[in-house]
């Protein structure tokens, strides 16, 4: 370390003058200066001095001179004096190794300076301390590095050390360097490896301070050779390459292995690429290039990719072996039908001989159309066939069902490469009937002076439909008596799930008819449809409709015309126009209270009558019309419930319930509701609500009292008469 500074001590004395002795000592001679003894350590140093004792006395100061260390450009210079008591100096934070002068003179006391008295000294060696400002320039394989010298024991270096290695406990790749300067180049290393490099300063008798880096050099694109072909084939190459650096570590990504042509021909395949994966280093890379053209000269090379790119490629020439005739070309479906297929192609590009036959392999891949899962899987052996015409025809085959032919040729080496499967379908045709078709009735739904009712029908598609359904064919047919047919047709889009079940609902029907459903299957590009398959079904009847006024008005209630108005009432009805057939209804019966239950109920004591059926169940009015057939007779309380109770109880057809219904007698002198209800076989309806009121009991009392008083009186009488007449005869006849 390079310094200096400038230090004057002026010591004199103020209070005291020293006076030579003698005349002799007076002299204007100058004084000169001895060095008694040094003391000298890495960074220190301690001079003493003294003078002839008889000059002592003249003596004012010393003048000290300290400079170094010379090994420098820049030094460190000392100047100062001190007092002619002081006979010692010391120098701290000197530089190790550092070479230092040292020049004193001595000032008598007139001003007289003496002569100098130099010296040479050097400080002893220590330990440098380690390098600074390491600076490294990658690259492939060699590092240049420099640095700046240590902060401390510069001066004792006489060279530096550079100790490298890949593993320290391995011994490859370990180098030892020395160099003098503060840089230097390592070559001959590996590439894309990475480094601990140590350096030291070194003096001449010990090692500094140690600092230790890791480097990598640079990556370096790799180096193929050796390539060369391990078998060749008529339409394929096999080749091997090594990556032949052995001093490039850097990994090997990829290798690609490509041929092409060598000169421009008619060869169908011109060029071959593939690649490999990286492989570890000396491990040869292996690649099968095809498809190549059978007898044909190829470029061949390989280039290998690292870190750092793709190597140039290494390149050869080879040539493909003879092969067998080239697949035919243009094969192409001639016709078809919908049970065979002909097929027919031209002769191959590279006969390679006289062609003698053609073998056709022709496989059976599957059906076009839909398949429901539940269907069991088809399954047919390949038929080879061998033809020496460009053409052949497959008979016997499936309705639109895919079929896969491939043609190869034959000379007189051997049989060629088939050619690529040409996947064709044969033509559609009439499909299969249809399967499980059945239909379920819904409704009708309870609103009013509407009739709503749907069926739904549902069928499953065949197996074999031998085409795309192009839509399913509906025709119902409806028929009831003394009714008009009811006819229609539905065109059904195929829409169905993976069973192939259908679902179709349709809402257009009329009540209580007999249906017949006929259900077929076109198909697309077919003119005939399928066989039919049918279903039958009923359709639900219609609630029937509430009478109008003028049909209410036509009904005639009267309770006097019985032969006993106290206890019935007759109810005249005109006949309603009724559109059903049959009155079953798979309803159970309308929750309505009978006449047993209704009077033993405890409110009757109070004359409160709740509703009550009178007619039994399944009641059809038309048995009971009169002769002219206009109207329907019915008497009301006209049997004895509690003398003859029914037993037929109530089980007709579908129609069930516990219930027995009596049309028991009527109270005198009450006023009724009569309500009328309709049933059809899916439902009912309260079509008209009438009055009456019965006679009382004592109007026909009074006149049955009247009538026997008569007769009484009109009995008396007679008797009387007869009694007088009896006795005026006789006294006559006295």
């Amino acid at each position: 370390m390079a310094w200096s500074a400038v230090l004057f001590i002026l010591l004199s004395t103020l209070f005291q003058k020293r006076f030579c002795l003698n005349l002799d000592t007076q002299s204007k001679d100058p004084v000169a200066v001895a060095i008694l003894s040094t003391k000298i350590g890495a960074t220190k140093l301690a001079v003493s001095w003294d003078v002839e004792e008889k000059n002592r006395p003249c003596l004012q100061a010393y003048e000290i001179y300290f400079t170094g260390p010379l090994q420098r450009s820049e030094r460190l210079n000392i100047s100062y004096q001190k007092a002619a008591e002081i006979k010692t100096t010391f120098f701290n934070n000197l530089d190790p190794c550092g070479q230092y002068i040292f020049s004193i003179r001595a000032i008598s006391n007139d001003g007289t300076i003496g002569p100098s008295t130099e010296v040479n000294f050097e400080t002893f060696q220590s330990k440098p301390s380690s390098v600074n400002d390491i600076s490294v320039v990658y690259e492939a394989q060699a590092l240049n590095i420099s640095w700046t010298v240590p902060t401390f024991g510069e001066l004792c270096i006489v060279e530096y050390r550079l100790n490298g290695w890949i593993d320290e406990k391995s011994p490859s790749q370990k180098f030892d360097k020395k160099t003098n300067s503060t840089g230097l180049y390592i070559n001959e290393l590996f590439a894309c490896q990475t480094y601990s490099i140590q350096i030291i300063a070194v003096t001449s008798n010990t090692d500094g301070e140690a600092v230790i880096i890791e480097v990598e050099t640079r990556a370096e694109i790799a180096m193929a050779s050796n390539i060369q072909a391990l078998a060749q084939y008529p339409n394929a190459l096999e080749l091997s390459a090594v990556d032949s650096n052995i001093d490039n570590k850097c990994e090997t990504i990829i290798a690609r292995f490509a041929c092409e042509e060598s000169k421009p021909g008619n060869a169908t395949y011109k060029f071959a690429k593939h690649y490999v994966e990286g492989q570890v280093k000396g491990v040869t890379f292996k690649a099968l290039l095809g498809p190549l053209s059978t007898f044909t000269y190829y470029r061949c090379g390989v280039a290998l990719f690292n870190v750092a790119g793709w190597s140039p490629a290494e390149e050869t020439i080879l040539m493909t072996l003879p092969n067998n005739p080239t697949s035919p070309k243009n094969v192409v479906l001639k016709s078809r039908t919908n049970a065979s297929l002909q097929f027919e192609w031209s002769l191959p590009t590279y006969t390679n001989g006289n062609i003698k036959l053609y073998s056709l392999y022709f496989q059976y891949v599957g059906p076009t159309y839909f398949v429901p899962l539940s269907c069991p899987v088809l399954s047919a052996s390949a038929l080879p066939r061998e033809t020496t015409s460009l053409q052949h025809t497959f008979q016997g085959l499936i309705p639109y069902t895919s079929y896969s032919v491939q043609v190869a040729a034959q000379n007189e080496y051997g049989v060629g490469y088939y050619g690529e499967p040409l996947v064709v379908e044969t033509g559609p045709w009439i499909s299969d009937p249809p399967e499980e078709l059945y239909a379920m009735t819904f409704g009708p739904y309870p609103i009013e002076n509407i009739y709503r009712a749907h069926v739904i029908i549902t069928w499953k598609i065949p197996c074999k439909t031998n085409g795309d359904i192009l839509t399913f064919l509906l025709n119902f047919k409806g028929q009831r008596a003394e009714e008009i047919n009811h006819s229609f047709s539905r065109f059904v889009f195929p829409l169905y799930d993976s069973n192939g079940l259908v679902t179709y609902n349709e809402t257009h029907l009329k009540a209580d008819y007999d249906y017949m459903v006929e259900l077929a299957i076109i198909v697309k590009n077919i003119n005939s449809s399928s066989t039919c398959r049918t279903v039958h079904f009923r359709s639900p009847a219609a609630i029937p409709q509430k009478l109008n006024d003028l049909e209410v008005q036509e009904i005639q209630i009267d309770s006097f015309v019985t032969n006993n108005p106290t206890k019935t009432a007759e109810v005249c009805n005109p006949v309603p126009e009724l559109r059903f057939d049959s009155l079953n209804t798979i309803n159970t019966w309308p929750p309505t209270m009978s006449w047993n239950e209704v009077h033993s109920h405890s409110n009757n004591r109070n004359n409160c009558i709740f509703e009550y059926q009178t007619t039994e169940i399944r009641w059809n009015p038309l048995q009971r019309r009169v002769i002219n057939g206009s109207y329907v007779i019915y008497t009301i309380g006209s049997e004895n419930c509690k003398e003859n109770t029914k037993t037929m109880s109530s089980d007709f057809m579908d129609c069930k319930t516990n219930k027995t219904y009596c049309n028991g007698p009527l109270k005198s002198a009450t006023d009724y509701y009569v309500v009328v209800r309709f049933f059809s076989r899916s439902g009912y309806s309260d079509v008209a609500l009438l009055e009456f009121t019965t006679d009382s009991h004592f109007s026909l009392a009074l006149i049955i009292s009247s009538i026997c008083s008569s007769l009484l009186l009109a009995l008396a009488g007679g008797i009387f008469y007869m009694w007088i007449t009896k006795k005026y005869n006789s006294e006559c006849y006295a």
